[in-house]
């Protein structure tokens, strides 16, 4: 048998286990602080199954001892004759009363085990975030020492072979190598450094046009040897925001597009609907298997993929533009097929948006 007490507010859950639960339910009930709930269970097999913050243990229902054996390590308090006390400490109970029961008493007990317990959730709940805030700043200095080592060497070796060449053509053929991948290093420690300060970065709102400030990126893009041509849909879109992230977000979404696709063009559609712009960047590149995409957005997140290791990015321009655009009040997401390119659309609210 089973009955329940709800006292309002963030529950904590006690359940008590008695012999006869309607005289527990109105002996114990006067002792539940509101933020609880009361669970009322007659058989040890009950009390096992049920999830408890903490249980109260009448020992008229079972011995001291074979209640402990059954819930071994979890919060007890038993409600114990005055004869068994030593048998309650002796098998780890967190308190005791004995009858004739003093509510006063008994409540005061199950308060202070209530605020130890919640005390300890929170430090858990701490510890585990601790634990993965740690986990991540060690992918971060590992991805990051990865990629700038690889850019590095590369410039590394191309000035080497430079200096060792006697061929003009040659030595220029190697000096742009050098500057190509001294360019992926600036990128890197420029998207780091952005994403290092997205919680602090000045927000300065006017009105701006997507459709231009496409166009200004995509005319930047031509060093990455792909054509990208922008088509705009139904006019131009204003939106109201702060220049510098509305180009964040497309220079991060346009260069990822622009890195993926080794032939035809990168599209960029811009439509004004309702109260918001909504972007399209659209490549034709090698797309993006189904299990990948879920977690694009991530910081630092890379897909494992033979086809490609050898593109370098240090997987933090999608999380950049998705950090950006959320922050606005928009969504971002995408749509893509393995052998059919990537489609990756925004949108921004034309009002301004969330701060």
């Amino acid at each position: 048998m089973r009955r329940t007490v709800e006292m309002g507010g963030r529950m904590n859950r006690i359940v008590a286990f008695h012999s006869n639960p309607a005289a527990a339910r109105h002996e114990f009930s006067t002792v539940i602080p509101e933020a609880a709930s009361l669970d009322v269970v007659d058989s040890l097999d009950a009390l096992v199954r049920v999830e408890a913050d903490l249980i109260l243990a009448d020992t008229a229902g079972a011995p001291p001892n074979e209640i402990m054996d059954r819930v071994p390590g979890r919060p007890v308090i038993l409600v114990v004759p005055a004869e068994a006390v030593g048998a309650a400490l002796a098998r780890g109970a967190w308190g005791w009363t004995a009858r004739p029961l003093d509510s006063e008493t008994l409540k005061s007990m199950v308060a202070h085990a209530l605020a130890e317990i919640n005390l300890r959730r929170e430090l858990k709940t701490a510890r585990a975030a601790l634990e993965v805030e740690n986990e991540f700043r060690g992918k971060v200095v590992k991805t990051i020492a990865h990629d700038l080592q690889n850019a590095l060497m590369g410039i590394l070796g191309f000035a080497q072979l430079a200096q060792m060449s006697d061929d003009m053509a040659e030595k220029d053929h190697n000096m742009e190598d050098v500057v190509r991948s001294a360019r992926i290093m600036r990128e890197m420690m420029e998207n780091v450094a952005t994403f290092a300060r997205l919680t602090t970065m000045e927000d300065q709102r006017r009105e701006v046009s997507v459709a231009s400030t496409a166009r200004e990126i995509a005319g930047a893009l031509k060093d990455h040897n792909t054509h990208v041509s922008l088509e705009a849909v139904e006019g131009d879109a204003q939106v109201y925001m702060d220049p510098r992230h509305l180009k964040q977000i497309l220079v991060q979404v346009l260069q990822n597009a622009a890195r993926y696709s080794t032939q035809g063009s990168v599209r960029v559609a811009v439509q004004a609907r309702d109260d918001e712009a909504l972007v399209s960047v659209e490549d034709q590149g090698m797309g993006i298997p189904a299990e990948f995409q879920e977690r694009l957005f991530e910081p630092f997140y890379r897909a494992k993929r033979n086809d490609t290791s050898e593109i370098p990015g240090a997987g933090l321009g999608l999380s950049i533009a998705s950090t950006l655009v959320e922050r606005r009040g928009g969504r971002i997401w995408v749509e893509s097929e393995r052998g059919k390119g990537t489609r990756v659309y925004f949108t921004v609210p034309m009002n301004g948006g969330a701060r």
